[in-house]
């Protein structure tokens, strides 16, 4: 009886150490994803567009990009680097040629980085869909002038 309760105790022990460990897995998994969006997201542009056309031409190799990384069901360091840059000339470009009527490209470029970025590649693998389908609707030149 004696051993049972001996056993019974170290089992106790080891089920609150792991709950211990498990608690603060959770709370560093969390705040590394929240690390990598916020990485992803402050991505400076290294090829700003020059004009409305160069601009459509950024949203369509962002949403190429997305689609290439996203196709294997795996996303590496190279690749969400590749979509973080991608996604920062896009909007770079949006912000200055396109005016306030693309603000929601902007905000679904930003959602899908991050997305991608935390590892959440279902929400990016729907929200391709509409992005590509925003992108292919996008008109030769912005029907509002620029924020500059």
């Amino acid at each position: 009886l004696s051993q049972l309760q001996a056993a019974a105790s170290k089992a106790s022990a080891a089920m609150t150490s792991a709950l211990t460990k498990q608690k603060t897995w959770t709370n560093t998994v969390k705040t590394e994803l929240t690390k990598r969006a916020n990485t992803a997201l402050q991505t400076k542009p290294t090829s700003i567009p020059t004009d409305w056309r160069s601009t459509v031409q950024s949203v369509a190799s962002y949403a190429d990009t997305v689609r290439s990384a996203l196709g294997d069901n795996k996303i590496t360091k190279s690749e969400v680097s590749a979509i973080s840059v991608a996604g920062a000339n896009a909007t770079a470009g949006l912000k200055q040629f396109g005016g306030t009527q693309f603000d929601s490209l902007v905000n679904s470029i930003n959602t899908m980085t991050t997305q991608i970025a935390r590892g959440e590649l279902p929400k990016a693998k729907s929200g391709l869909a509409g992005l590509e389908q925003s992108t292919k609707s996008l008109p030769t030149l912005p029907s509002k002038p620029s924020r500059r």
